[in-house]
């Protein structure tokens, strides 16, 4: 088991391509974020909740972050001064 003291707890939902933490490959944020820490003495324990959940527990301290959240869902939380990704919804229609 992680010393807790070093272990930073993850929030994520299952949001392909972004997060896909239920797949071999993990989706790109998941990457980067593991690439960030790589060689910070640091664990990160990611685990998969539902949005509305992983929000709530974020936000009660049960785990020191969500990924990838929009500032329009969670204003009230910190964001890195550069995003990691970047989304845009739109309809496609053939």
């Amino acid at each position: 088991m992680a010393d807790s003291k070093n272990t930073i707890k993850i929030a994520a939902i299952d949001w392909c391509p972004q997060l896909c933490p239920n797949q071999d490959q993990k989706g790109y944020i998941i990457d980067i974020v593991k690439e960030i820490y790589r060689d910070s003495g640091y664990q990160l324990e990611i685990e998969t909740y539902p949005w509305s959940r992983a929000l709530t527990m974020v936000r009660q301290g049960r785990v020191d972050a969500v990924l990838s959240p929009a500032r329009a869902e969670a204003p009230a939380l910190r964001y890195p001064q550069q995003e990691v990704g970047f989304q845009r919804m739109c309809f496609l229609m053939i």
